[in-house]
């Protein structure tokens, strides 16, 4: 892809590209010695930040002369040849997985609702202002109906007065969203702040697209923090929704101008946006998943950032060497390097293995997808975990060191983890896991509680979603994951870091944020912190939240000014770059 400088940093862009032309030596030179250095000023502590900082809209990248990794989520819409049809049922983009019922709002809630936006107008002297994203083709008449009545509920009145300014977004047209994220640029007036909401309707999947596309739209640079973002969840496990305060599940179309109220009332807050950096040993085959688009890790094309992910993998798992070579003839190893991003958690083994053929089900056959169609998806999920469960390796066989950045102190370098991973005592065995899990937020797989209870140890503090930190924890076998997901067990505290790195002698089953995949080689992980993105939390209880229940309560979100004006537990700053895009 073409290389994208601002003009500012023309400069610095051609020494960037100058310097990775050179051999992997010499890029290993152009970099700088230590990518998870914080400057003095970063590690002080600081009293107020603006909500509006810009910061939060830039991708992280650590040292002068480095590279700015724009994520390649694949925005074709030809599905590389195959029918149109298949881009629009994909629950990456816009796919309605759990259709709600087909009712529409009645009389009465579309009262209420008008009257509260003109409250909101005589209030505030404007017009609530959201943008809503929908795929009108998904999920049978579903997106259709669902578009349909947001357009009347933002749409005039019998009053002939607007409820909303904005637009509905109709995601299976060709170009978008980029034509409508592009127009809005235009229009966005950053003196303005808190004007314009998004609202995206789908699943974890589709947020990701959503934000993904955000930050490839150069129009929007520097404004990202401008545009938080709000969930209607018509996924399958929908856990950021779920974590946010948008329920896991809209129950009917006419719900939509309940949405809406809460949208306008919703408070900004941040999240730590994470990326996977993904090297098989062995050249995958063309027709493995992670070639296909989807929100999974996608192939990096870019020659440069391809070179300096993998001096950042030999860097982070601390070897010189190249992984052993395949067991496939004497070919050199494979040098294709995937990334993905991801928001929730980010998993290995068991759940990923039950994820992966649950996935095979609801794609290949009818009954799988009879089964989420009509909401009985856990159904699918206890069978194939009764299927698939018995047989699962332990990770410590295949899974070498583990090495992480500490969470607790300000060290500039990754370090093995102390205790290894083959000496911790987990579930009433030591160095017995067959999972391993890096949570961020406070749902997993369909609203569990996986999060560690304060106080933690080594004196780490309490698990925040903007805090620059991932908890990692572990589960030994298939009885503790049953009780895992049966709501009476938790995982395994092992450890928080904010970078984990380690190299597989064997292939493994993983997933990210739900989506599942299996490499049937070894591989080398390297997971790092990537950005920080403005999402909208719904408003409790007491202003009218509906969906607050059990641990997943505003508590655990912070608005960006209570949080980085605060101290989190790591902050990491942008420093100038040459932006590229992969």
């Amino acid at each position: 892809m073409a290389l994208l400088p601002t003009p500012a940093r023309e400069s610095v862009a051609s020494n960037a590209v100058g310097a990775l032309d050179g051999s992997k030596d010499s890029l290993r030179e152009s970099l700088t010695p230590n990518r998870w250095a914080l400057t003095p000023s970063q590690m002080s502590p600081q009293s107020t930040r603006s909500a509006q900082d810009p910061r939060m809209t830039q991708s992280w990248h650590c040292g002068a002369n480095r590279l700015e990794v724009i994520p390649p989520l694949r925005m074709s819409r030809s599905f590389d040849g195959a029918a149109l049809e298949d881009w629009n049922i994909h629950r990456t983009f816009g796919g309605i997985e759990r259709q709600p019922r087909p009712t529409v709002p009645t009389l009465e809630q579309r009262q209420t609702f008008t009257t509260f936006c003109r409250q909101f107008e005589s209030h505030f002297q404007r017009k609530p202002h959201i943008i809503a994203f929908v795929n009108s083709k998904s999920g049978g008449q579903t997106g259709h109906l669902l578009m349909e009545e947001l357009n009347k509920s933002m749409g005039k009145q019998a009053d002939g007065k607007e409820n909303c300014t904005g637009q509905v977004c109709d995601l299976s047209i060709q170009e978008e969203p980029q034509l409508t994220l592009n127009a809005l640029a235009d229009t966005l007036d950053p003196r303005s702040p808190q004007t314009v909401k998004l609202l995206v309707c789908g699943g974890d999947g589709t947020v990701t697209w959503i934000l993904t596309a955000l930050e490839q739209c150069q129009k929007l640079k520097g404004k990202l923090h401008l545009l938080p973002v709000a969930i209607v969840p018509l996924g399958t496990g929908n856990d950021l929704a779920r974590s946010l305060g948008w329920s896991g599940k809209m129950r009917a179309v006419g719900d939509i101008v309940e949405y809406l109220r809460l949208v306008i009332q919703a408070a900004p807050v941040a999240l730590d946006q994470w990326r996977v950096l993904l090297r098989p040993h062995d050249v995958l085959p063309e027709d493995h998943k992670l070639r296909t688009a989807g929100s999974h890790p996608q192939q990096i094309q870019d020659p440069h950032v391809k070179a300096q992910s993998l001096d950042d993998l030999q860097e982070a798992l601390g070897v010189d060497e190249d992984p052993p070579v395949s067991g496939r003839g004497s070919s050199p190893p494979a040098e294709d390097v995937y990334m993905g991003v991801w928001q929730n958690y980010f998993s290995i083994g068991l759940d990923a293995k039950v994820a992966y053929y649950v996935d095979q089900a609801r794609s290949n056959t009818s009954s799988g997808r009879c089964c989420f169609r009509r909401g009985c998806g856990k159904v699918c999920y206890a069978w194939q975990g009764i299927r698939r469960s018995c047989c699962s390796y332990l990770l410590s066989r295949s899974m070498g060191s583990v090495r992480t950045l500490s969470a607790r102190e300000a060290k500039e370098e990754m370090e093995d983890m102390d205790p290894p991973l083959e000496s911790i005592r987990a579930d009433c065995a030591r160095g017995r896991l067959r999972q391993l899990m890096l949570v961020n937020i406070n749902s997993y797989g369909a609203g569990l509680d996986v999060m560690p209870r304060a106080p933690l140890p080594n004196h780490c503090k309490e698990p925040k979603p903007m805090d620059g930190v991932l908890e990692v924890m572990g589960v030994r076998n298939a009885f503790f994951s049953i009780g895992l997901f049966a709501r009476f067990k938790r995982p395994a505290y092992l450890a928080s870091t904010k970078a984990l790195a380690f190299r597989l002698s064997e292939g493994e089953f993983m997933q990210l944020d739900g989506e599942p995949w299996r490499l049937d080689c070894g591989s080398d992980v390297l997971v790092e912190r990537h950005r920080t993105v403005t999402m909208l939390r719904a408003p409790p209880q007491e202003r009218g939240g509906r969906f607050w229940r059990g641990h997943i309560t505003p508590d655990f979100w912070e608005s960006p000014s209570a949080n980085i004006g605060g101290q989190p537990r790591t902050e990491v700053r942008p420093r100038d770059t040459a932006r590229l895009a992969v």
